[in-house]
Order: structure tokens, then C-alpha cells, then sequence
């Protein structure tokens, strides 16, 4: 497997790790926007760094996403509350 093989399998394999967990009528239009916004991090720390994306690079943009539990938490639907039941 080559080195953009293993990088979309990274990518792909978060994303659908957060579509998981989320609502089945969102769960597509989620994973697009999320695997747009890592494609593009990615090119971007690509750039800055002045070579081509590698696993390492991956690994560091998934790590600043954050966790995938995280990151279907903030894509969940439903009210948001200033202090939540969960302080009461």
C-alpha cells in the first residue's frame, strides 16, 4: 500500500468512526464536510511543511480534530444548554 493509500485509509476510517454515532439521516452529509475539512488541513500542513502528506502528517491533523466520541459529540442534534443536567 502506498503512502496516499494509507492516508485516505486514516481519513476514511476516522470519519466513519464519527458517522457511527450519529443520527443515520445526517450521518452522510457529516462525513462529507468532515473528510473535507481533514483533505484539507492535511494539504495544508502538507504545504507548510514542503513535502508530500505521509502517515505522520495524518496522525496529527486526526490528533487535533480530536477524538472521533469528541468529535460526533459536536455534531450531535439537539438543545444546548448554558448549564446542562448534568451540574444539577
Amino acid at each position: 500500500m502506498t503512502a496516499p493509500e494509507k492516508v485516505t485509509q486514516w481519513i476514511e476510517r476516522y470519519v466513519r468512526q464519527v458517522g457511527e454515532g450519529l443520527p443515520r439521516r445526517m450521518r452522510s452529509d457529516v462525513e462529507d464536510e468532515l473528510r473535507t475539512l481533514l483533505e484539507d488541513s492535511l494539504h495544508e500542513h502538507a504545504l507548510a511543511a514542503g513535502r508530500p502528506p505521509d502517515e505522520e502528517m495524518v496522525f496529527e491533523v486526526l490528533r487535533r480534530f480530536g477524538r472521533p466520541e469528541d468529535v460526533t459529540e459536536r455534531y450531535q442534534p439537539g438543545p444546548r444548554y448554558l448549564i446542562g443536567p448534568r451540574l444539577y
